[in-house]
């Protein structure tokens, strides 16, 4: 009785195991994060600084990504404090395939467009 319950399990619960960049301004170390769900960027447009790494939740549970109506990996959100500091605008970033979140800096992420996709030389295929 247990054997097809189990056989069941494994078959009906995704495995996802990405493995992601971690990077923040504090630390200022770039790690590899494993057994993430998808990776992440958060960039704040104020300052230009960007952190990095990844969630182990499922992504249909994070509002951003849930309530998202475009194909875009990267969102810009006013993010509202609760502590009563004003409110700033940010870019949320998240991509599904390994180590996709790579740190780049303010000026490159504007470059490509606030994206984290990779781009292709010209006459190159995707």
């Amino acid at each position: 009785m247990i054997r097809p319950i189990l056989i069941i399990s494994l078959f009906t619960v995704p495995i996802i195991a990405l493995s992601c960049y971690g990077y923040n301004d504090y630390q200022e170390i770039v790690e590899t994060l494993h057994h993430r769900t998808a990776c992440t960027a958060v960039y704040e447009v104020s300052d230009g600084t960007g952190a990095f790494g990844g969630i182990q939740r499922h992504p249909s549970r994070i509002r951003n990504i849930a309530n998202s109506t475009t194909s875009d990996d990267c969102i810009r959100q006013t993010v509202n404090d609760n502590l009563g500091l004003p409110s700033s605008e940010m870019y949320f970033c998240y991509c599904y395939t390994e180590m996709c979140n790579y740190p780049f800096t303010w000026e490159e992420f504007q470059r490509r467009g606030f994206t984290l996709k990779p781009q292709y030389a010209s006459g190159s295929k995707e």
